[in-house]
């Protein structure tokens, strides 16, 4: 699972550590967690293998589920997510383990969250411009409009955001 330790946890050893827990026997998020990313506006989000990506609003230090999010009954289906990143235009991008590239922005909705865009790439072989494998591991930006893909199988992949055409 994911633990949570007040930011001073290691100025006084001398003080019994208290600290939050957060797993599938307390909460909806899955105890294999793989990916963690500092979003704006006080989100953390976080990848593991469950269904969709779990967020931690800072504000209201709450841990919300991919299934409580408003919409996302409409977004397609994934889970297993390895790499989170969210760029300069809050678009949040989550390389999967078998669900290809997904693109999502969460926005507050009252004291809900909800996603207002939303868009899966998935690999198609043989096929330029097109991700090489749908098995993503790691997602770092090369500038504000490039995005290295680091996937299984299928090599390094520079994704053009503008044109939304995959290099190999």
């Amino acid at each position: 699972g994911l633990f949570r330790f007040p930011s001073n946890f290691y100025l006084n050893t001398k003080t019994p550590l208290i600290y939050e827990n957060f797993n599938e026997s307390n909460s909806s998020i899955n105890n294999s967690v793989y990916a963690l990313c500092e979003g704006q506006d006080d989100f953390v989000y976080i990848g593991t293998d469950g269904n969709g990506v779990s967020i931690f609003d800072m504000k209201s230090s709450k841990l919300v589920d991919w299934s409580e999010v408003l919409g996302n009954e409409k977004c397609a289906y994934f889970k297993s997510a390895y790499a989170i990143y969210q760029d300069e235009m809050g678009f949040v991008w989550v390389g999967t383990s078998g669900y290809g590239l997904i693109r999502f922005k969460i926005e507050r909705f009252g004291n809900k969250l909800r996603v207002v865009q939303f868009k899966n790439h998935l690999a198609r072989k043989e096929e330029k411009g097109f991700l090489s494998s749908n098995i993503i591991y790691s997602i770092i930006p090369k500038n504000k409009d490039k995005l290295w893909i680091g996937t299984r199988l299928g090599g390094l992949n520079l994704f053009d955001k503008k044109t939304g055409l995959f290099e190999t």
